[in-house]
């Protein structure tokens, strides 16, 4: 069975804001497909030695489809963490409908403070929603602290791929609903929470053999929110955000495209790397004062008392 989170407070409600790309994707289609596809998350999980009875997090899951794709093929237990309940909701629902009840559970925390002990993850797994509403840095710190020692940590996150002036950046970002890293910093940030041999893939280069053709990670984002799925998205922003919420989400997709035709500037990204594994404690020191008294009684040379003559 997956491993059942530690008593905590329940998060504190979300306050109200416009909806982003991030919210109105997974409002359109919380179950069409993987970010970067079933390649990027089976390379994942080989480059991690995932492996039948292992346990696995992922945090930032949203509807948990990431999680469910690797709990039915690998046959791991899964946990999963999002900030947002409705996602989780839908999430705990899809595995049940699913039979993986007993095997996955998703729950609503922060990312920044998750309800787990030190150390009892063999694989954690941080998916695009890492950033939406945490800092990166507390986060990943969070992400080592639950993995084990000589465990994978893992992130699936975009990355910035040249320099962008402030005031565009903060626009993608809210638009996003997440904060992007280079993926330099990604790595500092690694590093600084005791995760060594960090690799990183670009998946939006391509193609390659594990990859048929280049992710454009953006693009996807923008395919889901056609005209007829901003429909059915503007009446559930209604229920969610009110009037602000619906005309929001109604032209989200057309802010989206027209910032596709001016930026080329983010990467999909894999990164992998190892919890640091504690060197082992020094041996006590030894008396040699002691050790000399202890055996100053035996004789150095002649028969041992009681031996067989």
């Amino acid at each position: 069975m997956s491993l059942r989170p530690e008593q905590h407070a329940p998060p504190s409600p979300v306050p109200a804001r416009r909806p982003t790309v991030r919210d109105l994707v997974a409002l359109a289609a919380p179950d069409r497909g993987l970010p970067g596809g079933e390649a990027l998350y089976r390379h994942a999980a080989l480059l991690a030695g995932l492996g039948a009875g292992d346990e696995l997090l992922s945090v930032g899951c949203g509807t948990a489809s990431g999680l469910r794709f690797l709990v039915e093929r690998y046959g791991v237990h899964g946990s999963g963490v999002d900030v947002d309940p409705h996602a989780v909701e839908g999430g705990e629902a899809r595995s049940r409908g699913a039979g993986l009840a007993e095997r996955m559970h998703v729950q609503a925390a922060p990312m920044d403070a998750l309800p787990y002990r030190d150390g009892i993850f063999d694989v954690t797994l941080a998916e695009l929603g890492l950033t939406a509403r945490a800092l990166p840095g507390p986060a990943i710190q969070e992400l080592a602290r639950v993995t084990r020692p000589g465990g994978t940590v893992l992130l699936i996150q975009l990355a910035w791929t040249a320099p962008v002036p402030e005031g565009r950046r903060h626009r993608i970002e809210a638009l996003l609903g997440f904060r992007p890293l280079a993926v330099v910093e990604w790595k500092r940030l690694l590093g600084d929470a005791g995760i060594d041999a960090v690799h990183a893939e670009d998946w939006t280069e391509g193609p390659t053999a594990l990859m048929p053709r280049p992710i454009e990670p953006l693009l996807e984002l923008a395919d889901r929110l056609s005209w007829r799925a901003r429909l059915d998205v503007s009446r559930l922003a209604w229920r969610r955000w009110g009037l602000r919420g619906a005309l929001d989400a109604w032209g989200e997709g057309s802010r989206l495209q027209r910032l596709l035709a001016r930026e080329r500037v983010l990467s999909l990204v894999l990164l992998k790397g190892t919890r640091r594994v504690a060197p082992p404690l020094p041996a006590p020191p030894v008396d040699e004062g002691v050790r000399a008294q202890d055996v100053s009684d035996l004789p150095l040379f002649g028969p041992v008392a009681g031996a067989a003559r």
